[in-house]
C-alpha cells in the first residue's frame, strides 16, 4: 500500500498506458486508479498492491499482489518472484492451479465487487481524472469491475500472454 502522498500521485502519474484513467478515493482513506489502455484493457491500481489487469473482456491477464507478479497461462497462473544474487535477478515461476487459483480469483473477484460496490454507492470521490471532461469514464469502470467480478473461475483467466512459454 501506498503509504506516502506522492506515491499514490505518481501511479496516476505513471499509468500513462492508460489513455482514460480516474483516481478515486474511498473511506479507509483507499485510493484505486483504474482505466483503459490499448485494445480496451482495463486495469485497476489499489493503492500500490494489489494491481489487475485485464482484457476487453475482464479476463485476468496479469496481477501484482503481495509482492508477487502473476501471468495468465489460459488454464493457469504463473507467479513469478524476484530472487537476487551479487548482480543478477532471476524471475523464478511457480504455476498456480487448483485451490491456489480458485482462492486467487476469489480474493480478485471479492475486490472488483467491492469497488463496484462502491462506486454505484458513489460511496467514493474522484480526485482526478484524464481526459477530464470523460463523463462516461467513472461509469466504464464500474461495469469493467462488474464485468470481471461475474466471470466464473473457468472464465477469470485470459489466453496466455506469452504462448511460447508455459
Amino acid at each position: 500500500m501506498a503509504q506516502r502522498e506522492h506515491d499514490r500521485e505518481d501511479i496516476m502519474r505513471e499509468a500513462s498506458g492508460l489513455s482514460r484513467r480516474v483516481e478515486l478515493e474511498f473511506a479507509g482513506p483507499l485510493t484505486v486508479v483504474a482505466g483503459f489502455g490499448h485494445h480496451a484493457r482495463f486495469s485497476v491500481y489499489v493503492d500500490q498492491d494489489p494491481v489487475y489487469h485485464f482484457d476487453a473482456d475482464g479476463r485476468l491477464r496479469r496481477a501484482y499482489v503481495d509482492g508477487f507478479l502473476y501471468r495468465s497461462h489460459g488454464d493457469f497462473l504463473a507467479q513469478l518472484s524476484r530472487q537476487r544474487s551479487v548482480g543478477v535477478t532471476e524471475l523464478v515461476r511457480s504455476d498456480l492451479d487448483g485451490d491456489h487459483l480458485h482462492r486467487f480469483l476469489d480474493r480478485m473477484r471479492d475486490c472488483c465487487r467491492r469497488l463496484h460496490t462502491a462506486i454505484i454507492a458513489a460511496d467514493m470521490h474522484i480526485v482526478a481524472q484524464l481526459p477530464p471532461d470523460d463523463v462516461d469514464l467513472v461509469g466504464d469502470v464500474a461495469q469493467a469491475l462488474e464485468r470481471a467480478a461475474g466471470l466464473s473461475v473457468c472464465q477469470a483467466l485470459a489466453p496466455a500472454i506469452n504462448k511460447g512459454r508455459r
